[in-house]
Formats: C-alpha cells, sequence, structure tokens
C-alpha cells in the first residue's frame, strides 16, 4: 500500500572527497665557491688580467647529460653533406671530433655571412679577429644552446641581419640535438682559438674557389674539389674521421 504521507525520497548523495595538500618536492642548494683567480664582471672582450674568470650569474634551466640527446648516423652523414670542406684544407680537419667539426662550421658560417665581398668584410685586421675570438668564447661561457649563442654572437659584435639564402644552413647547425650542442658549446668555450683559425682557414679556402671573388680579389681561383669527412655516431668524438668522397667543385 502506498503511503502518501511519506516523506518524498531523499536524493542519492555524492561519495565525499576530502582535499589532499600535495607539494611538490624541491631541493635548493646553497653553495659558498672560491675562485682560484680574479674575478671581473665587465666586458669580456677586454684583454687584460682583471677579466680571467667567466662565469654565468643567471638562473637558467639546463639539459640533461650530453648522452641524452645525441644525432644517429644519419643525421651526421646529412650534417657532413651540407658542410664539405675544400680538398686543400681537409687534411686540417681530419683529427677533430664531431663537436670540434660543428663548432668549426658554425664560425665558418659566420664569417661566410658578415666577411664577404671582396675579401675585407668586417674582419679585415687582427684586432677584429681578436674581438671574434672574445665574443665566440663569451658567448659560449653564459648561454644554455648554440641558438642562445649565436644571438649573443651576433649581438656583441653589432652585424647586420644575414642573408635569408644562408638561413637554413645556419639553423641547421644551430638545431643539432641537444646534447651535441652541449658538446660544441664546450669546444666554443676551451678551444676558441683554434676554432677560429680552422674557421678562417675554411672560410678562406672556399672564397678563393668562387671565380667571382678570385677577379675581385685579385688572386688566382681555385680549382680543388670538395671532400666529405665521415663521423660514426657510435663513438660521437671519433679518432679519425674518413673521408668518405670527393666532388668536383660547383
Amino acid at each position: 500500500m502506498l503511503d502518501l504521507l511519506a516523506p518524498p525520497p531523499s536524493p542519492p548523495r555524492a561519495p565525499s572527497f576530502e582535499p589532499i595538500a600535495v607539494a611538490p618536492h624541491a631541493a635548493r642548494y646553497d653553495l659558498l665557491l672560491t675562485t682560484l683567480s680574479p674575478v671581473s664582471h665587465h666586458d669580456p672582450a677586454i684583454q687584460d688580467d682583471s677579466n680571467r674568470t667567466l662565469f654565468n650569474r643567471q638562473r637558467q634551466i639546463l639539459p640533461g647529460g650530453a648522452a641524452s640527446s645525441l644525432p644517429d648516423q644519419a643525421a651526421i652523414d646529412r650534417l657532413c653533406q651540407a658542410e664539405p670542406l675544400p680538398a686543400d684544407v681537409a687534411d686540417l680537419f681530419e683529427e677533430l671530433s664531431f663537436a670540434e667539426y660543428v663548432a668549426a662550421a658554425l664560425v665558418r658560417r659566420f664569417l661566410d655571412l658578415y666577411n664577404s665581398g671582396e675579401g675585407s668584410g668586417l674582419f679585415s685586421g687582427l684586432e677584429r679577429y681578436a674581438r671574434l675570438e672574445t665574443r665566440v668564447r663569451g658567448g659560449a661561457v653564459i648561454a644554455p644552446n648554440l641558438r642562445t649563442w649565436w644571438d649573443r654572437l651576433t649581438d656583441s659584435l653589432q652585424v647586420p641581419i644575414g642573408g635569408g639564402d644562408a638561413d637554413r644552413g645556419v639553423l641547421a647547425l644551430l638545431a643539432v640535438p641537444g646534447g651535441l650542442g652541449q658538446l660544441v658549446l664546450r669546444v666554443l668555450e676551451r678551444d676558441y682559438r683554434s676554432v677560429c683559425m680552422l674557421a678562417r682557414a675554411w672560410h678562406q679556402a672556399k672564397k678563393i674557389q668562387s671565380d667571382l671573388y678570385a677577379e675581385r680579389a685579385g688572386v688566382e681561383a681555385g680549382a680543388a674539389g670538395l671532400v666529405v669527412l665521415a663521423f660514426s655516431a657510435s663513438a660521437l668524438v671519433p679518432a679519425r674521421p674518413r673521408r668518405a668522397c670527393s666532388t668536383s667543385p660547383a
């Protein structure tokens, strides 16, 4: 029998939840460091004994270890094909590691952009090349990746925007995997002088192969072909790369 006076049934109660506070697990370390030589905070391009120690005082997120992201063999081969060497300077590069090769290619790309024309360009004297060396190293000390290094280098040397035709080649070098990028930054910070010397030799030999440059500079055009080096991905820093192939100049 239906009880008309009974109260209506209560709606089902929603399950109750108790709030849970989740605290992020973070660790902060305060270090007290003592430098072995005097520290200076001014422009790293100033050549004096007061500026021997360069360090990064900005907080930034750094990638993991170098082994966390390295290029595979196909990527290494593509990059080497895109950056062939004039045959008359190829022997200077055969003892380099792949990171050293990429570092020299980056600086050479910079010279290709801003030291063109009849040969004087923006780096027509030893003083300007010395400034390039210090900017290359100074940018590598404080940059977390190769793209930031390139930005710092172009800003510090106050060069204009590069030509659009060369952008893809530059970006291909700047976009290498992060693990390789960290190895390249170490090379640019540690071996900046020899890297700049190799880049200058590569850049000059490449320019001499241009008939237009040779005519404007009053020199004989180079007739040597191009050489593509090969590096092994199994040992990213090989002892001796081998010559993969030679091609005739375009």
